[in-house]
């Protein structure tokens, strides 16, 4: 059943993934930790790493559009103004 359900929702590509991660999820997991490991030993050397990827995403495709950026800003500003007052809806 469980099996049956992933394959619906993952597709052929998707299993394709899955079975590459299982066959490899030892170097997987460790480059995950490793690299944890490193951004909690090094944060100052973690912020420049997101601050060269945030530039690197904005130059792709899927970076926000000014005015989808200006509707993301009046969100997380309304969302901050709550949080400061503690109201909640």
């Amino acid at each position: 059943m469980v099996q049956q359900l992933l394959t619906w929702a993952l597709g052929p590509s998707g299993l394709k993934i899955l079975d590459w991660y299982v066959a490899n999820s030892l170097a997987v997991n460790s480059v995950v930790v490793v690299v944890a490991i490193l951004a909690l030993v090094f944060p100052r050397q973690n912020k420049r790493i997101q601050a060269f990827l945030g530039a690197l995403w904005a130059k792709t495709p899927f970076a926000l559009s000014p005015q989808d950026r200006e509707a993301v800003d009046k969100v997380r500003e309304r969302y901050e103004a709550r949080k400061r007052t503690g109201r909640r809806k």
